[in-house]
């Protein structure tokens, strides 16, 4: 991703996603994919076209910008040998999307036909995802295959009831269930293919693939830097749910750490983030103690009931020690939470078309009422899930949680630095610059600029926090510029004996990079232990051990290819990222 040959996905040379939707087939469109064809620049056209998911429309309007594109591409008379490469790329393209329309659809033919009861995949899922942790709990440890089929298994049941709500708009519910091994095997296979085949084109629209006979192999990186990215985020997770005794100690410590606040009276969605953790727990309190059955309600009241009421300090775990926490808890439980502030979290908890997926919203609604897989919200990092619900809302107040972040890392730096600049604003060659922290170490001036983004969990996501990541450098080494030629009165003493600058970019993402054009890349975590374990402040040390930890993950991680049919009889031999425990 990161290569200088691949696509730049900084360019203003692009739109961004939402006008590719709604412009695409117009004037204006049409106008937009001219400008690469007269560059003669096909590696941005293609992208531009996968950008427009080009995989979803119609026969008839993939043909209408083939035929546009044939017709208008640079035609060179004097160079034959060119014309003909131009065109057979363009034929090669519009082959690609037909093999790959041509697989969905088989696969769409396959998921009409297979088992009408969903409650029948609701309990296989929720069945193998706790023989997963019951083997987890038997080893005391989480491999990378572990990680890889939990997700899968959530991922799939998401993919396939965003199918449903498109076709049907509600799910049926039938009573009695036929658990029939080999049927729900089968049919666990073919949505296994879905959830395959989402994932092969999301590396063909945001990365590249080879199609080759009958396999499909990625070219380049992107694939790779996502997953480096996930375990790196994942493996720490981990070693901080090892270090908590009991979930109430873990889920406190995390929205503590993931929102950067001590007071949880701090509101998101307009509700403080006690109700947000109160809601959930009380979730988690009515599934524990029958995780291998489907939690069901009745309607919404019913839930609305459990969310509402006043829970006594006898349900708190008695193996919570710590007095602070044993009385924040009973303070929460005993507070209810106002019906209208349930009724808003409850809504974000249930599960529609337009959910993110179902670590997001694990409340299951059909017919005739919802339905939990307790294995399923149990496995919820739910710091990181209601991140996730309140960033996809207009009114979650998301930036709140970068000012606590900015406000945490000064609180540190107030106590190793006794001159440092915080939020330096000016102007340069009539250009506003503005720099998070500007401070002196021995003979190193450091620019500190922090940012908080959505930890990515597919590949639109790690897409999107590249391509902001990136935005996010540039400027911050334009304003490092603007502060160095800007005559500031105010930064004279900056100034003075120093040898070299260093620019440093923290971010609550864990980025599979150390550095970007001169800028080194450290995640939130590191910096906080750097600062709090090191008597030395020199960041070298630090990027050091970053970049050696990702040459280790790189030198364990698999290839990934796809075994396919163009007839279609399962993708059958898809190999993810794995890295090698």
């Amino acid at each position: 991703m990161y290569k200088k040959d691949e696509v730049n996905l900084k360019s203003k040379e692009f739109w961004n996603f939402l006008e590719y939707k709604n412009k695409f087939a117009t004037a204006e469109y049409y106008k937009h994919l001219k400008t690469f064809l007269d560059k003669n620049d096909y590696k941005k056209l293609f992208r531009v076209l996968k950008y427009s998911d080009i995989l979803l429309k119609s026969d008839k309007e993939i043909k209408d910008i083939e035929d546009f594109i044939l017709k208008n591409y640079s035609l060179k008379s004097w160079n034959l040998f060119l014309n003909l490469k131009n065109k057979k790329k363009i034929k090669d393209f519009f082959k690609e999307i037909k093999i790959l329309k041509q697989v969905y659809s088989e696969i769409s033919k396959k998921i009409e036909n297979i088992c009408k009861n969903e409650f029948i995949i609701f309990n296989y899922i929720n069945k193998k995802l706790k023989e997963i942790n019951d083997d987890l709990i038997r080893k005391g440890y989480t491999t990378n295959k572990d990680l890889d089929n939990k997700e899968s298994l959530i991922l799939i049941l998401n993919k396939f009831l965003k199918e449903k709500l498109k076709k049907e708009g509600t799910l049926k519910y039938i009573e009695n269930i036929d658990f029939n091994v080999l049927t729900i095997y089968k049919d666990y296979n073919i949505l296994q293919d879905l959830y395959n085949f989402d994932y092969l084109t999301d590396i063909w629209k945001y990365s590249n693939l080879k199609i080759k006979n009958n396999y499909f192999i990625e070219i380049g990186e992107f694939g790779q830097n996502k997953i480096i990215s996930q375990y790196l985020f994942l493996k720490k997770k981990e070693e901080k749910a090892k270090s908590s005794s009991y979930y109430e100690e873990f889920l406190y410590s995390q929205i503590k750490e993931y929102f950067y606040i001590e007071d949880t009276s701090q509101e998101y969605l307009k509700i403080p983030l006690k109700y947000w953790i109160k809601a959930h727990l009380l979730l988690i309190y009515d599934v524990q103690n029958s995780t291998n059955i489907i939690k069901k309600y009745h309607n919404k009241d019913e839930i609305l009931k459990l969310l509402t009421k006043s829970v006594s300090n006898k349900h708190i775990n008695k193996k919570i020690k710590d007095p602070k926490l044993y009385n924040f808890m009973s303070k929460l439980l005993l507070e209810p939470i106002p019906r209208e502030k349930a009724e808003i979290i409850l809504n974000k908890f249930i599960f529609t078309q337009n959910s993110k997926d179902l670590y997001d919203s694990p409340i299951i609604e059909h017919e005739k009422g919802y339905i939990i897989l307790p294995q399923i919200l149990l496995g919820i990092d739910f710091s990181r899930a209601l991140f996730s619900i309140i960033s996809n809302s207009n009114e979650g107040n998301i930036e709140q949680k970068g000012l606590n972040l900015e406000n945490t890392v000064q609180k540190m730096i107030e106590k190793k630095f006794s001159k440092f600049e915080h939020n330096k604003k000016g102007k340069f060659n009539r250009q506003d610059y503005e720099l998070d922290f500007v401070y002196k170490y021995n003979d190193e001036l450091i620019f500190l600029e922090i940012k908080t983004q959505k930890q990515p969990e597919n590949y639109y996501d790690f897409y999107r926090c590249v391509n902001d990541l990136n935005k996010y450098i540039n400027k911050f080494n334009r304003n490092v510029e603007c502060y160095k030629s800007n005559d500031d009165k105010e930064k004279k003493f900056f100034k003075q004996d120093y040898k070299n600058i260093k620019k440093i970019f923290i971010s609550n993402i864990t980025y599979n990079i150390s550095s970007i054009r001169d800028v080194f890349i450290v995640d939130e975590d590191d910096f906080f232990e750097f600062f709090n374990k090191e008597k030395n402040y020199s960041f070298s040390n630090l990027i050091e051990k970053k970049e050696l930890k990702i040459l280790e993950i790189k030198s364990n991680i698999g290839s990934r290819e796809t075994i396919f049919s163009q007839k279609y009889n399962g993708i059958k031999g898809i190999i993810n990222y794995c890295i090698k425990d």
